[in-house]
């Protein structure tokens, strides 16, 4: 290392050359990094989709989601397994074991689901996939104005424009119903010409037709032979013949049906923006992709093709959801944060420094960013919101081990050294110091990646930025900084010696440090007290949030009716709440509303059905309006519950970052579903009444009336008759079936078979009608049925085999969080249960969430702790050194405590994750501190005078590190007071517990540390005074003893 440093030292050429080979790459790198919104990540989640058409909830459960928990009981690595069954739909949902392999574990899925047997004959073969978000939507166009046709004509042609593109993956299109054909069968016709269902489906079925037949070999060559019986349209299916007699009499479909082509009906969901109907169009990029070029080339295309088809003149298009603002904000951050922060770094320098050495040493973090930018480049990392933070962070780190050298460096100078040999000397003396400082800090951002779960995936490329920056910072400050100090940092002649501004500063600091060191054991114990003592007082008073709230631009306000409530009347309670948003909303709040009338966005992703429906509001940025998000919710729910009444009215913030639970979730779980209904009906009231609480819900919904159809199964084998027949013609009559398709040039129209709307809407047509037998024969199926009503489930949710309800809502941060309501609604769910020992209840959502998340932060926390320990324990030779070093840490704790007290801010994730990165920081101060401490005692026989000297000797780098780390990290935890773009709050909470942590245990540490050091070397002495002759005594350093 010595050799290295000499060698570039007297080789300023290769150093400045180097040099600019670090910019140029460093260049090339920035603009040849992807820009994303989050990294890529698996979501340790595994879903699988089993459809089982026709069937109520209740037999979903019992006949498909039984049987696949009960299959994937012996698959390792399931932490929690989640099943909702609903009409026709069975959906399991596998949270997987983060230390397990995911793709061993969807292998194994796949085999015990596939092993089942027992599924009924007409269940789909289940679908099983993994949730990532390597395919990422980046934006949605809504399209509105102008005709329903116009818009499908728009949204088809701009669809297929831009999915021209290699970096588009698909633009899904929400809001679009392709065409469908139905021929809708009138019974008491069918009845008249003695026909069933089956026959004309099969009539249909077999007229449409293209069927190659082979080739005819001629001596001129090959003729192709094909059947063409192709429909071209409604009138092909019109004249269809069903049935026809030796007498020349024909049925035809026209005789008993009406033929329609329209936009799908069933499962409709209506799109509207800005209260207009709307076509959206939902772009997605491939993961290579860069998120702001792709924006860029998808809102250009779109301009451009309204401008070239102007016989759209009448649609109006805007942007929603534009993941790319994000990215570029926080790219404006970066900028803007590292800009001030380099200019307040060199101003912390110019005050201890001269003009020279302070422009060197603040040369640093831009070369040490350069370098991070091409390992970035060769590591394959992307520029996203997650590895930006990384950078923004470590900005006011990087200059601390190059102030430790030019400040030695500068010292030198003032004692009349040479430039080149004070350099030497400088890089020399602090190896081990610097190196100890930044393996600490490393160490301490690195137990960062054993984190585990989402939470660790999701910000995994925090410590690896935050390390390659410290690495690369390290290697400048060694082989690159000392060359440039010896060429350009001299002190100009006259100055040395002279007295500087910070000297009376020094002076106090010396005298209070003399006095203290008078009675160092009673201090060390008087400011463990104060800070502990003061810390506890205020954390009494504190709150907890997992992560801030205050940037939420996206709400979901949702409605809910009973179940079978119809479209139409959902679709007129949406229109109301439209007009309410847009009546309590000012401009300077609201950027823009869409609504989406049978769909509502749960936790398990979106839930459709005719009695539901959603207004998304876009709010503005906060900064430009007056009313928080909670505000505005708060009197949007409000008045929207007055007005529609018969509707549940529950609200959904739409944040980026890790996914999260809900602020409130009471998971009920038992077996009986009729007593989960009485609790859960018991605990909602109690949380409705809670203040602070803006919405709530209870998730089970009572399904529609089920018509049962039992059949005799003697009777029904006596007549040539199977149950199957008879359920899957009653499938035909009510929900249709696909029985062929028209081929069109862009898409294919689905022919479906079903009963006329009069008879779907009679429960008598089911006795009316008639099936054919494995003879020919038409059986009514009055003969083998019988009909009862009774009422059904919605939806049936389970968790790890237990039938679960869940009682959530959304909280005013203002008034209530999440700890806060667990506290009030703990005893008094528990009293409700007392009645009902079948029922267990568990709090969920973000309460679970802070628990997990706080142990995975625990566990980052003893893992850097050891290894910090360790490597003092190395570079000291020391047992006890390292224990007086590392008591600054808890001190640097306590200071964020009192940071976020003072500011009145909750304390959250990100601030923890400071405190993790603050560990490695603290304890920086007091290595060098301790170091140079051993290295005046080799000198000074006096202890105290050898503490007292090192200490003052030490004071000005230790108050430049921590200046220059506050001041790099200044302008992200006070946005906005010197100018650029608005703050990021979820950067903020790290930024202030990372910043003020190191400032308040820097000031305690300058006094706390030499008095700890001094009272440690006293019980040393005192021990091995009492204990002596049982150790080799070595007079001359204490130390050396210990």
């Amino acid at each position: 290392m010595k050799s290295l440093i000499n060698f570039f030292i007297k080789r300023p050429l290769v150093v400045n050359l180097m040099t600019i080979i670090i910019i140029v790459m460093g260049i090339f790198s920035v603009f040849n990094l992807k820009r994303e919104t989050f990294p890529n990540v698996n979501f340790d989640t595994v879903i699988i989709t089993t459809g089982y058409p026709g069937s109520s909830a209740e037999d979903v459960e019992k006949l498909v989601t039984i049987s696949i928990e009960r299959q994937l009981k012996g698959v390792d690595g399931i932490k929690t397994l989640n099943g909702l069954s609903a009409e026709g739909n069975s959906i399991v949902y596998l949270e997987i074991d983060p230390d397990s392999d995911l793709s061993e574990v969807i292998d194994d899925v796949k085999e015990a689901v596939d092993n089942i047997d027992d599924f009924p004959e007409n269940v789909k073969k289940p679908k099983i996939r993994s949730i990532s978000n390597k395919t990422r939507g980046i934006m949605k166009v809504a399209l509105s104005g102008g005709t329903y046709d116009e818009l499908r004509g728009a949204s088809k042609k701009l669809r297929d424009r831009l999915e021209r593109y290699s970096d588009i993956s698909r633009a899904d299109l929400e809001g679009y119903y392709p065409d469908e054909i139905r021929v809708e069968v009138n019974p008491a016709k069918m009845q008249l010409y003695q026909l069933t269902l089956g026959e004309v489906s099969n009539a249909i079925k077999d007229r449409n037709l293209n069927l190659s037949a082979g080739k005819v070999i001629g001596k001129d060559g090959d003729i192709m032979i094909r059947t063409l019986s192709e429909f071209e349209g409604v009138d092909d299916i019109l004249n269809i013949v069903v049935k026809s007699n030796t007498s020349g009499r024909r049925v035809r479909i026209k005789n008993i049906a009406k033929v329609i082509r329209q936009p799908e009906s069933e499962g409709a969901i209506l799109q509207r923006s800005q209260g207009k109907r709307a076509i959206f169009l939902d772009v997605k990029i491939k993961g290579t992709s860069d998120i702001v070029t792709s924006a860029d080339l998808v809102k250009k295309e779109v301009e451009s093709f309204f401008k070239e088809n102007t016989n759209y003149k009448d649609i109006e298009f805007r942007y929603t959801d534009d993941f790319s603002y994000f990215v570029k904000r926080r790219l404006g951050v970066l900028g803007s944060n590292g800009r001030q922060g380099i200019i307040l770094v060199f101003i912390c320098l110019l005050f201890f420094l001269n003009l020279s050495t302070s422009f060197m040493t603040s040369l640093g973090a831009p070369l040490a960013f350069l370098c991070a930018f091409i390992a970035m480049d060769y590591m394959g990392l992307s520029l996203n919101l997650i590895s930006m933070f990384g950078l923004i962070l470590v900005l006011g780190m990087l200059v601390d081990d190059a102030i430790i050298v030019a400040e030695h460096y500068y010292q030198k100078l003032e004692k009349g050294v040479s430039p080149r040999e004070a350099a030497r000397e400088a890089a020399i003396e602090t190896i081990r110091p610097v190196t100890a400082t930044v393996v600490t800090t490393m160490i301490a951002f690195g137990s960062l990646l054993y984190m585990g779960g989402i939470m660790g995936k999701f910000l995994k490329p925090v410590p690896i930025i935050v390390i390659v920056c410290l690495i690369a910072s390290l290697f400048e400050c060694f082989f690159i900084l000392p060359s440039h100090l010896a060429d350009f940092a001299k002190l100009r002649k006259g100055k040395e010696g002279k007295k500087r501004w910070y000297q009376p500063l020094l002076n106090v600091y010396g005298k209070v440090l003399k006095f203290v060191l008078k009675a160092p054991t009673f201090f060390v114990i008087f400011f463990c007290v104060a800070c502990f003592g003061g810390a506890a007082l205020s954390l009494r008073t504190m709150d907890f949030e997992l992560f801030p709230g205050d940037d939420v631009r996206t709400v979901f306000v949702q409605i809910k009716g009973d179940v079978g409530v119809p479209l139409k009347k959902t679709d007129e309670a949406i229109k109301k709440l439209e007009k309410l948003v847009f009546e309590s909303l000012s401009d300077d709040e609201l950027d823009q509303i869409r609504a989406s009338v049978g769909q509502f966005r749960g936790d398990f992703g979106r839930k459709t059905g005719d009695h539901y429906g959603s207004v998304v509001v876009y709010l503005t940025p906060p900064d430009e309006r007056e009313r928080s998000t909670d505000q505005i919710l708060d009197d949007l729910t409000t008045k929207a519950k007055v007005l529609i009444p018969k509707y549940t009215v529950s609200v959904k913030k739409i944040q980026g970052g890790p996914p999260k639970g809900k602020p409130l979730e009471i998971e009920l779980l038992g077996d009986n579903i009729e007593e989960l209904k009485v609790v859960s009906k018991k605990v909602h009231e109690i949380v409705k009444r809670i203040d602070g609480v803006l919405s709530s819900e209870v998730d089970f919904e009572e399904g529609k009336k089920q018509v049962i159809v039992r059949v005799n199964d003697k009777e029904a084998k006596r007549l040539g008759l199977s149950t199957t027949q008879v359920a899957l013609e009653l499938r035909k009559a009510f929900a249709g079936d696909i029985v062929t398709e028209v081929r069109e040039s862009d898409e294919d129209i689905a022919v479906r078979v079903l009963l006329d709307k009069k008879a779907r809407s009679e429960t008598k047509s089911l006795s009316k009608l008639y099936i054919l037998n494995n003879r020919g024969q038409r059986i009514s199926l009055r003969r083998v049925t019988k009909f009862e009503e009774k009422p059904g489930a919605f939806v049936i949710r389970r968790q790890n085999r237990q039938r679960i309800f869940s009682v959530s809502g959304t909280l005013d941060k203002a008034k209530m969080n999440p700890y806060k309501i667990k506290g009030i609604l703990k005893p008094q769910v528990e009293t409700v249960l007392k009645d009902h020992p079948n029922i267990d209840y568990r709090f969920a959502g973000e309460n679970k969430d802070t628990n997990e998340s706080i142990q995975r932060l625990q566990k980052a926390f003893v893992i850097s702790m050891l290894a910090i320990f360790f490597v003092l324990i190395t570079m000291f030779n020391s047992i006890g050194q390292p224990f007086v070093i590392m008591a600054a840490i808890p001190l640097g704790l306590t200071g964020v405590v009192f940071t976020f007290k003072a500011f009145g801010d909750p304390l959250g994730f990100m601030a923890l994750m400071g405190v993790i990165g603050l560990v490695g920081i603290v304890v920086n101060d007091s290595i060098v501190l301790v170091n140079f401490i051993n290295k005046r005692r080799e000198d000074i026989s006096d202890i105290k005078e050898a503490i007292l000297t090192a200490s003052v000797s030490r004071f000005r780098p230790v108050i430049l590190t921590t200046f220059t780390t506050v001041a790099g990290l200044f302008p992200i935890a006070h946005a906005g007071l010197l100018g650029g773009p608005a703050g990021d709050p979820f950067l903020k909470p790290m930024a202030l517990s990372f910043a003020y942590g190191l400032l308040f245990s820097t000031m305690i540490t300058l006094l706390f540390i030499p008095c700890l050091y001094f009272s440690y070397d006293k019980f040393v002495s005192f021990f091995k005074r009492i204990f002596g002759r049982f150790f080799k005594v070595n007079p001359k350093s204490v130390e050396a003893r210990s």
